[in-house]
């Protein structure tokens, strides 16, 4: 039942996101929006069936949501790569306020998929292959926020409106996603379910570093910056 929450989630979070890519008044009070809704969906789910596996997957994402801010601060502040400037809304460190809920019900989502996928094809096959869904559902996002006035990047290399760095990171992503999304529903507490969460946004930090290391480091030539104010990042 999970699962089937979860995709109609899914399809809400597509459906939403291309028609605000379309909208030209959408800013951040749209991504907030859909936050909104789709927070409502898995809250009234969890209250509903009292299930303690998704309240501990949902205690995971929250923190995991809290700790990609960092990931976020390097992107805007070492790299100059991100720019939340058309979204107009109050910002929390670098990142929109409503960036860490975003992430974590994002995180919810690759979660319960990569745990599925874990469950039919095993610990190491079932977290690359969310690797790869990772690589191709979060890039769409990516290409509805520049869209729908969210976010953009810029001065890395794009395809389309998404850096290529960022796609490589999201592969990385998604695999630490599904094996939170597999701990995280078998957490014995809601305390180990939120340091299985911190360990997850570590990752995040981690799969930046790596997309952006290989992409534009090694690749173009691009220096980090740190610290700084936002500005060009590559050369």
């Amino acid at each position: 039942m999970i699962l089937r929450v979860v995709l109609l989630s899914v399809l809400l979070s597509v459906g939403f996101s291309f028609a605000c890519s379309h909208w030209a008044n959408s800013d951040g009070r749209s991504a907030v929006a859909l936050n909104l809704l789709n927070l409502t969906l898995f809250v009234f789910y969890t209250t509903k069936t009292r299930e303690k596996a998704l309240a501990c997957l949902l205690a995971a994402s929250g923190i995991f949501g809290l700790v990609e801010l960092l990931a976020d601060f390097l992107c805007v502040r070492c790299t100059h790569t991100l720019d939340y400037a058309l979204a107009h809304s109050a910002m929390l460190l670098e990142s929109p306020w409503w960036m860490p809920l975003s992430w974590a019900l994002v995180a919810v989502q690759v979660g319960v998929l990569g745990d599925y996928g874990i469950y039919r094809f095993g610990l190491l096959k079932g977290a690359l292959l969310t690797g790869i869904l990772g690589a191709l559902l979060i890039p769409f996002y990516e290409e509805m926020a520049w869209g729908a006035h969210w976010w953009r990047y810029k001065n890395c290399l794009m395809l389309g409106h998404t850096p290529v760095y960022i796609i490589v990171a999201e592969a990385v992503i998604g695999a630490g996603l599904a094996l939170m999304g597999h701990f995280a529903l078998r957490a014995a507490s809601l305390k180990d379910a939120t340091l299985i969460g911190a360990a997850a946004g570590l990752v995040t930090i981690f799969g930046g570093m790596l997309g952006w290391g290989l992409v534009e480091f090694l690749g173009r030539g691009a220096r980090p910056v740190w610290p700084s104010s936002p500005g060009p990042s590559s050369r």
